[in-house]
């Protein structure tokens, strides 16, 4: 009995071909029709997912509490919650909290930065959106007068770009 030789990459697509089957069996189904497209499991429209999809970015916390720190001389902040860790801030961002926490006692240990995207009780700084750059967005402080970028991590508390933040800097609990 003869068997063809296989080349070597065919079982690797093979088993990659299987993957992806199973990831859309878990993840999202698949697509058939013009525009209509079906959960494998529970065989609900387009419409319905985006409904989820909708009530998932609606979970977002209306205000997020981040406690920065100084490692390696820059700013940075961990997150496990949105999955981040020792996130710079940069581009003028740094400079900011350079100005904001000169009055908290040892800050460069950690300080507590709260912030929204709408106006919550104690907000001290209000930044206005001005112009999209490299995946991330800069702002404006009238406060600082100063103007800062923040990165695309951004995107990890907000689902689209606020037209404005606002946040309060304290000493950490």
């Amino acid at each position: 009995m003869h068997y063809l030789p296989l080349a070597p990459g065919f079982f690797a697509i093979l088993v990659g071909f299987f993957f992806i089957v199973l990831m859309l069996r878990i993840h999202g189904g698949y697509s058939y029709g013009a525009n209509r497209r079906m959960d494998f499991g529970a065989r609900r429209p387009l419409s319905e997912l985006n409904k989820c999809a909708a009530a998932r970015a609606n979970r977002m916390n209306a205000i997020n509490a981040i406690w920065p720190y100084k490692h390696h001389g820059m700013w940075v902040f961990d997150d496990a919650r949105v999955g981040l860790v020792q996130e710079p801030f940069v581009s003028g961002a740094d400079t900011w909290i350079d100005r904001v926490v000169a009055d908290i006692p040892n800050a460069e240990n950690g300080f507590t930065l709260i912030f929204s995207s709408t106006p919550f009780p104690g907000h001290q700084y209000r930044l206005d959106w001005r112009r999209a750059e490299s995946g991330g967005n800069w702002y404006y402080s009238a406060d600082l007068d100063m103007e800062g970028w923040l990165c695309p991590a951004l995107f990890r508390y907000f689902s689209d770009t606020p037209a404005s933040l606002y946040a309060q800097v304290k000493a950490k609990a």
